[in-house]
């Protein structure tokens, strides 16, 4: 197991570099507890369906770039009868909701689209992962708005099932016909966590085995010690130990793999991306990116998120 551990970390360490430069410190805004426009999870009236949809914006923005947008209302588009809930961890003023903006125009444009105040303390209580977020503040570490999201998505599927995307998922086609139990490998040697449809099992090995100082041993893998009989020399996951547990080739949700995701962005075509059920777009190296006119994730945006495209026009993207 210790050279299987050293061979992923030689796979993952360069990935490193990438997130410390997209990714920041700043969790004050998880706290603040007044100036609250949206309701709160706190609240006995918040109740999501099962089979909901849910996103966390976790980076004390308060808004959504139109990537976010995009993502979030390719879900909703795809999914009309299920409710999808996007989840901020900081409070969002009145201006977001008031001016012609991405909130305003998804929330006019598709009703089963719903926003939500998350206060992490009261949100994380009497869940495995209680105390951990509690001292998120204490971790000696650049990347705590990303930690604070990955704990995030586990404890929303533990108190409520359904599924869970990042913001940067487009999704092309629905995603419960691919089952209600599942993840999907990023490469056949790894699983990623940016589209999971699992009811919580997986936080309970992050309790016993999360190392708040070393990512590389938690995003993508922490699905993977879900399943501890792994072959060391193929790398392969089996779904044979959790019955009813799926894991999905990488071609219906990661078709486009993180080495190549500037052709996401470049004119061009991809064929593989249209079988696929979801693209992503690796945010953490695509950001700042310019988005180019006739690109697979331009024609994308026309045809799964024309709201947000439309609204951004030549700044879509930025």
């Amino acid at each position: 197991m210790a050279k299987l551990w050293i061979v992923l970390s030689l796979v993952i360490t360069p990935l490193m570099s990438v997130y410390d430069k997209v990714t920041h410190d700043d969790i004050s805004c998880h706290y603040i507890t007044e100036g609250d426009t949206l309701p709160s999870t706190e609240d006995i009236s918040f109740s999501p369906p099962p089979d909901s949809i849910f996103f966390h914006e976790t980076s004390c923005q308060g808004v959504m770039n139109s990537r976010q947008a995009c993502a979030i209302e390719s879900a909703a588009k795809a999914h009309p009868g299920k409710n999808v809930y996007v989840l901020f961890s900081g409070p969002t003023g009145d201006t977001r909701f008031s001016n012609r903006n991405s909130l305003f125009e998804l929330s006019l444009f598709y009703p089963n689209i719903n926003f939500a105040r998350v206060h992490i303390d009261e949100y994380a209580k009497d869940t495995p992962l209680q105390n951990i977020l509690k001292n998120i503040t204490n971790y000696p570490s650049q990347r705590r708005v990303f930690y604070t999201s990955e704990y995030l998505r586990f404890i929303t599927l533990h108190k409520f099932g359904g599924l869970y995307l990042d913001t940067d998922v487009i999704v092309i086609k629905p995603l419960y016909s691919l089952g209600k139990n599942w993840v999907a490998r990023e490469s056949n040697l790894f699983v990623n966590n940016a589209v999971i449809c699992q009811p919580g099992l997986v936080m309970w090995t992050m309790v016993c085995w999360y190392e708040v100082m070393v990512w590389r041993y938690n995003h993508p893998l922490v699905c993977i010690r879900i399943h501890p009989l792994l072959s060391s020399t193929s790398l392969i996951l089996t779904e044979s130990l959790i019955p009813g547990f799926q894991v999905h080739d990488s071609e219906l949700i990661y078709p486009v793999s993180y080495r190549h995701f500037f052709k996401l962005l470049e004119p061009g075509d991809l064929p593989k991306v249209n079988h696929a059920y979801t693209v992503h777009l690796w945010n953490g190296y695509s950001h700042g990116e310019k988005v180019q006119r006739s690109s697979p994730f331009d024609r994308m945006a026309e045809q799964y998120c024309p709201v947000i495209r439309e609204l951004y026009r030549d700044c879509f993207g930025t």
